[in-house]
């Protein structure tokens, strides 16, 4: 049997060639719907265990930070900790590997508090380590923050 160019295209070939396409379009779909579901699925869990597991000293220990009083060892390990935790949080915001629309607002303005009180914490712990994640995200947050943090700064008489 010798092919003839003028010979068509059978009916089957034609709906196994559009099933074929149909079938990788929906492939990639799911694919790409995957990745965003564990991206919110990751925001998720997160944001619970951060509720769940938030150490009862950080805000005493950001209060004695701000307001001056003195920052004993454990203090500062405190706020060391609450910080890193926020520096990694930001990094993994910031390279999509969590969804930033589902991460709770605790979570959000702890990486800007963070973000905000890193060169107060530096004036009195030489060891900071550079952060590169938390500037980058804090300008994000910046209006979902500021008036929790401008108040949190006012009712410890800190300046920022």
């Amino acid at each position: 049997m010798t092919y003839n160019p003028k010979d068509k295209p059978s009916t089957i070939a034609i709906i196994a060639l559009c099933l074929s396409i149909v079938t990788a379009i929906f492939s990639g779909f799911q694919w790409w719907n995957g990745q965003r579901e564990s991206r919110i699925a990751a925001a998720v869990d997160i944001s619970k265990n951060f509720v769940r597991s938030q150490d009862p000293k950080i805000p005493e220990s950001l209060f004695a930070l701000t307001s001056g009083k003195d920052l004993n060892s454990e203090r500062l390990t405190v706020v060391f900790r609450a910080i890193g935790e926020a520096e990694y949080l930001a990094y993994l915001t910031n390279r999509d590997r969590v969804d930033f629309e589902y991460l709770s607002q605790a979570v959000k303005c702890h990486m800007y508090g963070a973000a905000m009180l890193t060169p107060k914490f530096r004036s009195v712990a030489t060891f900071v380590v550079e952060l590169t994640e938390l500037p980058k995200i804090a300008p994000r947050l910046a209006g979902l923050c500021d008036a929790d943090f401008k108040l949190f700064m006012k009712q410890t008489g800190a300046t920022n």
